[in-house]
């Protein structure tokens, strides 16, 4: 068996900081974009092309891996939440796990692991309620997508690999996500609690969520969900501060 992880959605925030960490811990991280000449990955990566659909033109690399990580998907804030936007939000999560199943089911070599990507969002409005892994699915747009996303490469552990689903909170680090949206605007003196800022929201920082991946893919008697969060989640007032 390879060193080499496979990561769809490598190019992103998570996907960078967890090449980094792969690269530091010997690890060959390949990255799966559509446009390889013109992806910026990490010294030490490498990308490679797919379409975002189907094993084609990657399913080498996939064959004999140590894992595969699923990130790849439209980004949640990148847009207005209309119709369209949501039906790509979500088909793009369901094509690129489709063909995650699909290398799986072809290589000759079965990688050792899938991580599969989620996010706490998969609990709903839960109010003041601690949510674990073994709570089940809430409601709303980013509870349902969150739910079909991970159900999506289900099929793999009938085929003898092991499956972790990452439910990931709100991601914190420097050169982008969450925090790169919000600066700007604080800098401005436009920041603040929303609403009434009594709303709970979890966290982790960037190096956490991608040692937290890493520990994942090494540790062979762990599957199934766990959540990507720091113990101490706090009210958006607080957050604000």
């Amino acid at each position: 068996m390879s060193e080499r992880v496979v990561i769809t959605g490598g190019t992103g925030f998570i996907g960078t900081a967890l090449c980094r960490e792969l690269l530091r811990r010997g690890r060959e991280p390949v990255v799966l974009t559509r446009r390889p000449e013109r992806a910026r990955v990490p010294a030490g990566a490498r990308a490679v092309g797919w379409d975002g659909r189907t094993a084609a033109g990657w399913l080498a690399e996939a064959d004999g891996a140590l894992a595969i990580v699923n990130l790849a998907g439209a980004g949640i804030a990148d847009g207005r939440w209309t119709p369209e936007r949501k039906r790509l939000i979500l088909e793009s999560r369901l094509r690129a796990s489709a063909a995650v199943v699909e290398a799986i089911e072809r290589a000759e070599r079965r990688p050792r692991v899938v991580v599969q990507g989620s996010a706490v969002g998969f609990y709903g409005d839960a109010g003041d309620r601690r949510c674990d892994e073994s709570d089940p699915p809430g409601e709303g747009f980013l509870a349902e997508t969150a739910a079909a996303w991970e159900a999506a490469t289900a099929p793999v552990e009938e085929l003898d690999a092991r499956r972790v689903v990452i439910r990931t909170s709100l991601v914190l680090g420097p050169g982008g996500g969450f925090l790169s949206r919000l600066a700007p605007l604080y800098r401005l003196g436009l920041g603040g609690p929303a609403g009434g800022g009594r709303q709970w929201m979890s966290w982790i920082h960037l190096d956490d969520e991608a040692a937290a991946i890493r520990f994942l893919v090494d540790r062979d008697d762990l599957s199934g969900p766990f959540n990507l969060a720091a113990p101490g989640p706090v009210r958006n007032a607080e957050f604000a501060r």
